[in-house]
């Protein structure tokens, strides 16, 4: 059984200033302990299963239209859920499942209420074998023939795992507690029409769930365009608090709270374009329950 050394330095040191004449004591600095969070291309062991557990919401967010140079103005709720499971199969095989999909959209203009339809989510309960080759990842269903809708999530999923986030923000690096260094927003949310460069802070060490973690934080501020938006603008800032095991080189919690402001015009039907502006409080969490291989 190995000593551990960070147990032996307090004692070395401390020996060391015992016998050490008084004015070369100031001279021993204690090394501060430094931390890897990720390495290129990391997953966890083969036979593991990650649970992912999205939610993004905006509650009371204020609404104007402008319709022809009438002003309309209204309010809008937003919520939404997903849970995802990526199964390790080999490391270069995952079996990725949307477990379930859900939204809950509320307007109200002019203080009448106006549904908002849900849209479809396509995948759910469909696996998909993701599979990576040359450094890239590909996707096709398990079973059946994907359709048009499908084919592009599971694209998009592809991609994220190609674009290996998790190393560009992280780095490979060893870090100690009070580092800073900037990288891209589109890595930090997974959203590579976001904007802008975020400084992520290493704050502490503490225990999370009885998880031992890193913990990161960061003020946020972004822009994008909005897809089937002309000419749209949506802008985010906020607080990210970031929990990344340290054992797993998962992170385990993510939470980001803040605003968020969309501008721009809208064509629901040919011929009729609007002016649209919403601002409202914005909450993002993402939960990762890690089910370790046996």
């Amino acid at each position: 059984m190995k000593l551990k050394p960070f147990s032996l330095v307090p004692t070395l040191l401390l020996t060391a200033s015992l016998v050490l004449p008084a004015k070369d004591q100031a001279d021993i600095a204690i090394p501060e302990k430094t931390y890897v969070f990720s390495s290129k291309g990391h997953l966890p062991k083969v036979g593991s299963v990650l649970e992912d557990s999205q939610s993004m919401s905006m509650k009371g967010a204020k609404m104007q239209l402008n319709i022809q140079g009438q002003l309309m103005e209204g309010a809008m709720t937003m919520k939404e859920q997903e849970v995802e499971k990526y199964e390790i199969l080999a490391a270069d095989k995952i079996r990725y499942t949307l477990m379930s999909k859900a939204s809950d959209h509320k307007m109200v203009f002019m203080d009448q209420p106006m549904p908002i339809p849900a849209e479809p989510a396509p995948l759910v309960e469909k696996p998909v074998l993701l599979t990576k080759k040359d450094g890239s990842w590909t996707g096709v269903l398990e079973k059946g023939e994907a359709s048009k809708t499908e084919q592009e999530k599971i694209e998009v999923i592809a991609k994220l795992l190609t674009l290996d986030a998790d190393f560009k923000v992280y780095g490979d690096q060893p870090r100690k507690i009070g580092d800073e260094w900037e990288v891209e927003a589109s890595d930090v949310l997974g959203d590579d029409e976001l904007a802008g460069k975020v400084t992520m802070k290493f704050t502490k060490i503490e225990m999370f769930k009885g998880d031992k973690c890193a913990v990161f934080e960061s003020q946020m501020k972004m822009s994008g365009e909005v897809a089937g938006m002309d000419g749209a603008n949506l802008k985010m800032e906020g607080k990210l608090v970031i929990h990344r095991s340290l054992a797993d080189k998962v992170d385990v919690s993510t939470k980001m709270d803040g605003t968020m402001s969309i501008i721009g015009k809208m064509e629901p039907q040919p011929g009729m374009a609007f002016d649209m502006k919403v601002k409202g409080p914005l909450a993002i969490t993402q939960t990762i329950q890690l089910t370790k291989a046996k």
